[in-house]
């Protein structure tokens, strides 16, 4: 069961932010100046499906952000931002032994969210960035998992700590999963 705060994802609108006309127009093509909402895109920024996610929901009417997970050179912000998209900046690796580091980029990606007033954080791949992602507590939180995330019915959490911890606890907190591969 959904949360009743993800209501009609698909349709791309939320309590208090749906608009009728939008609804009945052709679902592709929201006019720009109706924003239904903001979503922000913790993935590898460098990517491709990331950008045809972020063009996507940019073409609806949503305001598009990103967050990425990898180190982001010039040529990658360029193409982010030409999907429509908003970048926000980067986030490390998450370290157990160097766990400062690890909370001071949740701390960042939780101070992002809010000052961007963020309707749904959505997170591609099962890994550091839907770790953090369910570290920073944030609601709804949209988690797609892709190839070789989790394969097949006897699927369990690798060797690593991290890992056989945070994979479950990712998947638990998240309040909507996808899967397309």
């Amino acid at each position: 069961n959904l949360p009743n705060r993800l209501i009609r994802f698909s349709s791309g609108c939320f309590p208090g932010r749906f608009d009728e006309s939008a609804a009945n127009a052709n679902p592709r093509r929201r006019p720009p100046n109706k924003i239904l909402m903001r979503i922000c895109y913790l993935a590898n920024g460098q990517f491709i499906h990331a950008h045809r996610w972020l063009q996507y929901f940019s073409e609806r009417g949503d305001e598009m952000y990103l967050v990425s997970f990898a180190p982001m050179e010039p040529r990658h912000i360029q193409a982010v931002e030409a999907t429509g998209a908003r970048y926000l900046g980067e986030i490390g690796s998450f370290h157990l032994k160097r766990f400062w580091h690890t909370g001071g980029d949740l701390l960042t990606l939780r101070r992002l969210l809010s000052r961007e007033r963020i309707d749904v954080l959505h997170c591609h791949f099962l890994g550091a960035a839907a770790w953090y992602a369910a570290l920073s507590s944030f609601h709804p939180f949209v988690l797609t998992i892709m190839g070789g995330d989790i394969c097949g019915q006897d699927w369990k959490p690798g060797d690593d700590i991290r890992e056989r911890i945070l994979s479950p606890l990712a998947l638990r907190k998240a309040d909507l999963i996808t899967c397309w591969s």
